[in-house]
């Protein structure tokens, strides 16, 4: 996912790597994943703001643009650089995966899930139950039984808001792609 300028407004572009591998995995965004995409943003799109959980919030992927021909297929993916539901408030984002991982440039500071149990006064294990596990699975559950969206909320699918004195406020969902929609949940 690339971050652009356009003229003023910024936007994350999710491109194709033309099965390039990308980590561990392949990057291919086909015809049939920016598709996929589009249909999960108007179904969120239909879902009124105050009927959200308060622990969720998601980046819209408004805008998909796929290529295909007899011989290959592939697509990008427009996504706003604004969160929905908006907050009218400051607010920093850290990728999920961030909160567990050592800082390779001062590898001895403590780790950020530490400083934020730290900042909370709360014990660790009373911190991982009510900040993080149950709206995380709240969240999952909310979407699945009331909507038939399955999201795939995995590290790097998922950031954490933190409000202005380090609390968690919502978890925030990208790569609309990977949502399964069950109508029969």
């Amino acid at each position: 996912t690339m971050l652009v300028n356009l003229n003023g407004d910024l936007q994350m572009v999710k491109v194709d790597m033309s099965g390039k591998r990308l980590g561990r995995l392949t990057r291919k965004l086909s015809k049939k994943s920016v598709t996929r995409s589009q249909i999960i943003y108007k179904l969120l799109r239909e879902i009124p703001e105050n009927e959200m959980p308060i622990t969720f919030g998601y980046f819209p992927e408004s805008v998909g643009v796929t290529y295909d021909d007899l011989t290959f297929d592939l697509g990008n993916i427009y996504r706003e650089y604004g969160i929905y539901p908006r907050a009218n408030k400051k607010r920093w984002l850290i990728p999920f995966f961030s909160l567990y991982s050592q800082d390779f440039r001062n590898p001895g500071n403590e780790l950020i899930i530490e400083q934020l149990i730290r900042f909370s006064g709360l014990d660790p294990s009373d911190f991982f139950e009510t900040k993080i596990v149950r709206p995380y699975i709240y969240n999952a559950f909310y979407f699945a039984f009331k909507y038939g969206l399955l999201f795939e909320p995995h590290p790097q699918n998922v950031l954490v808001e933190l409000d202005e004195q380090f609390n968690i406020v919502r978890f925030i969902y990208r790569d609309l792609q990977t949502v399964i929609v069950d109508a029969e949940l």
